[in-house]
């Protein structure tokens, strides 16, 4: 599978653009498919950005998530449509949590994050799963979350990154000593 970072256009690959390889997928070990439980992945790629001739061109997100526990700030996603052209931005708000109890059982408040846009405005679609949540607070972005679930004209349910930084600060450094 390949990796293109440095493009907002998936059809027109420029000088700016750098196409790499995944060497490794790494899964959450208690990841439950039926339950949308734990539903995340990092992927280690062939070649480090840090390596790339341009590589102030590609925005890197911080881990490190500001003490922001119900953001009432527009924060945007992004991600591909289904016939990829060019990169699809939103403009999106936490919502209270009741928003996504239409969704049982497979909500967990603690781990997950209930977003939409409130002008009623397209919501992620199923291909956008796995796409980052995330709010700027002047020059710096944070990842939130990543798209987990939705149904279709129904809120988007976005897993909280927050829960998981210990496990990523873990398997990054695991990698890094196997590299």
């Amino acid at each position: 599978m390949v990796v293109v970072l440095g493009t907002n256009n998936a059809l027109e690959l420029g000088p700016n653009s750098l196409e790499t390889y995944i060497t490794k997928k790494i899964i959450h070990p208690e990841y439950n498919e039926a339950m949308f439980e734990n539903n995340i992945a990092l992927l280690r790629i062939e070649t480090t950005p840090k390596s790339f001739p341009r590589v102030n061109e590609i925005n890197s997100l911080c881990l490190c998530i500001p003490s922001i526990e119900k953001p009432s700030k527009r924060m945007s996603i992004s991600g591909w449509p289904q016939k990829p052209d060019k990169l699809h931005t939103l403009d999106v708000f936490l919502l209270d949590d009741d928003e996504c109890k239409v969704y049982g059982r497979y909500f967990k408040e603690d781990k997950m994050y209930c977003v939409g846009d409130q002008r009623g405005r397209r919501d992620p679609s199923e291909e956008d799963i796995g796409s980052p949540l995330v709010l700027t607070e002047g020059d710096q972005s944070y990842l939130l979350g990543i798209v987990s679930f939705s149904i279709k004209n129904e809120r988007t349910v976005y897993l909280k990154t927050a829960p998981y930084l210990s496990w990523i600060k873990q398997q990054v450094d695991s990698n890094c000593e196997e590299a």
